[in-house]
C-alpha cells in the first residue's frame, strides 16, 4: 500500500435483530501504514490510517505495551513508564467512508529509560456504530519503536537447541538472545543449521525469519522433511552476531 509496509484489517460483524437496531450486517475495515516506525526520543512519527469501506466508523488511538513471544508472536501487555511518553494526536478519529487522516505520534526522552530501542504498539481501536448491535470491536496496531539515544550496543548469542519430530518432518528450534540493546531482524538466511553426519554435510537449514526485540531471546524454527536417521551433529551457524564478528558457530549432537 503507497509504497509502504502496511497493516490492514476487515471484519464484517453480525448483529442479532433487537428492537431499534440495524437488522443488516455492518462490514467495518481500517487499514494503518507503515506497520512499524522508529522513533528517536525525543522526536515525533507519521502514522496514516484509512477507511476503505462505505460506512463511517471512530477510531480511538492509544499506546500500549508490546512483546514478542519466544516464536515471535506478537504480545500486549499494560502500558509502561515508556508509554506514557508517547502521545497520539488526534487520539480519537471519526472517518467517514474511503476517507484518511493522518496522525502524529510524538515522543519525549525519559530520564530514566536505557540507550536503545523499546517497542510499543498504537493501537487503533474501532467503536460501536450507533444504532447497530455489534458483537465486538476491531482493533489494529502499529509497532512503535522508541530509540533513546545513547550508546548503540548489537551482540547476537546462540543458546541450546531443541529437537522435536511432528510425524513427516522434524523441528528444530535454536535458542538465540538478543543480548544487545536494539532490535536485530534475522532474514532467512542469516542462521543456518548443518546435519553432519559421517565427517560429511547431509544437508542444509535455514532459520525460519524472524525479529527479536532489545533485551529478550526467543526461538528461530528451521524443519526438515528429509530421512536421515541416527545420531548426528547439527553445526548452528550464525551470521553478523556482534561488530567484528563475522560467524558465530556452535555444534550439538542430536539423534533424528
Amino acid at each position: 500500500m503507497r509504497g509502504a509496509a502496511s497493516l490492514a484489517a476487515a471484519l464484517t460483524l453480525l448483529a442479532p435483530a433487537v428492537a431499534g437496531a440495524s437488522r443488516e450486517p455492518a462490514a467495518l475495515a481500517i487499514a494503518a501504514w507503515p506497520a512499524r516506525v522508529v522513533l528517536t526520543a525525543p522526536g515525533r512519527a507519521t502514522i496514516h490510517v484509512e477507511n476503505p469501506g462505505v460506512d463511517p466508523v471512530v477510531i480511538d488511538a492509544a499506546p500500549s505495551g508490546y512483546r514478542l513471544d519466544l516464536h515471535g508472536r506478537p504480545r500486549l501487555g499494560a502500558a509502561g513508564a515508556l508509554a506514557a511518553r508517547v502521545r497520539v494526536h488526534p487520539y480519537r478519529i471519526a472517518l467517514a467512508g474511503r476517507s484518511a487522516v493522518e496522525l502524529t505520534v510524538t515522543a519525549t526522552r525519559a530520564a530514566a529509560a536505557r540507550p536503545g530501542d523499546h517497542a510499543l504498539v498504537v493501537l487503533l481501536t474501532t467503536r460501536l456504530p450507533t444504532g447497530r448491535a455489534l458483537l465486538a470491536h476491531l482493533r489494529i496496531g502499529v509497532v512503535v519503536v522508541l530509540r533513546v539515544p545513547g550508546t548503540v550496543v548489537r551482540r547476537l548469542a546462540v543458546g541450546g537447541l531443541r529437537v522435536e519430530r511432528h510425524r513427516r518432518q522434524v523441528l528444530f528450534e535454536v535458542s538465540v538472545a538478543n543480548r544487545g540493546n536494539v532490535d536485530e531482524w534475522l532474514a532467512r538466511r542469516r542462521l543456518e543449521l548443518r546435519l553432519v553426519g559421517h565427517g560429511r554435510v547431509l544437508a542444509r537449514l535455514h532459520g525460519e525469519p524472524r525479529r527479536l526485540l532489545a533485551r529478550t531471546r526467543g526461538l528461530v524454527e528451521a524443519r526438515y522433511a528429509g530421512r536421515i536417521r541416527g545420531p548426528l551433529t547439527v553445526v548452528v551457524t550464525l551470521t553478523g552476531p556482534r561488530p567484528g564478528v563475522k560467524v558465530l558457530r556452535r555444534a550439538f549432537q542430536v539423534r533424528l
